[in-house]
């Protein structure tokens, strides 16, 4: 518990291959829940991140290799850009966030910066304060595979001027400001951004059997399970979103 403490949890310049799991990282007073300043290799897995002073999860500096898996990340209090996971400033490479929730932030869900490589993948945003996900100027090689987002205040997904080489595949955008706002030359392919028929939103977020994310997918050879480890595809094709 990070209460009366400005980071629950810091990592400083040199840091490298720290593995949290099954913690519960909570009510930093001042700063981000977690933080991390020019560090590698940061894992945290089926862990909770909520009632940060601004951010959950944010990188600095010259970040590498974090891994946000299975984890939920919810209820942080910072308006935006602040919000559920962001990269503070400097450069990020190769940042996977799968199989994990981000939710009732007061800003963003998640904020990228001068990132290179990062991965989204069988993840929840959902009923944030601000965007879904931005993917801003500087932002290179960006793989949005088989998310959800859903009614975020702001745009479910947006991507700006000058962000190269990103991709959104196998996704649902729903109920949002706007669904896909693209300035950047986006990479789309079999996206949902109508009434997908969620079983009962925001509570479950897996799709009916008439919905038309059903067997509708693209088969992408990195997208092996579902967000509940359910191998894909169930059915014939691939569904659209983070439930298979």
């Amino acid at each position: 518990d990070g209460t009366n403490t400005p980071n629950n949890v810091a990592f400083y310049p040199g840091a490298n291959h720290v593995r949290f799991e099954y913690v519960d990282f909570k009510n930093s007073s001042t700063f981000e829940n977690v933080y991390g300043l020019n560090t590698s290799d940061i894992e945290l897995v089926d862990s909770l991140v909520h009632g940060g002073a601004t951010t959950g999860i944010a990188f600095d500096g010259t970040s590498s290799g974090w891994l946000i898996e299975r984890t939920q990340v919810y209820s942080n209090s910072g308006a935006a850009p602040h919000g559920g996971i962001r990269q503070k400033s400097g450069t990020a490479s190769s940042i996977t966030i799968k199989e994990s929730t981000v939710r009732n932030n007061t800003g963003n869900g998640i904020t990228l910066g001068a990132a290179t490589g990062t991965i989204i993948r069988n993840t929840l945003v959902y009923d944030n304060g601000g965007i879904g996900l931005l993917i801003p100027t500087g932002t290179t090689i960006t793989k949005v595979y088989n998310d959800t987002f859903y009614r975020n205040t702001g745009n479910g997904i947006q991507c700006d001027s000058g962000a190269l080489t990103a991709e959104v595949r196998n996704t649902i955008s729903y109920a949002n400001a706007s669904e896909i706002v693209d300035n950047c030359t986006l990479t789309l392919q079999t996206n949902l951004t109508i009434n997908p028929l969620f079983v009962d939103p925001p509570t479950n977020l897996q799709v009916q059997e008439a919905s038309l994310a059903v067997n509708t997918g693209t088969t992408l050879a990195s997208v092996t399970i579902d967000r509940a480890g359910t191998t894909r595809p169930v059915g014939s094709s691939y569904d659209i979103g983070a439930y298979d």
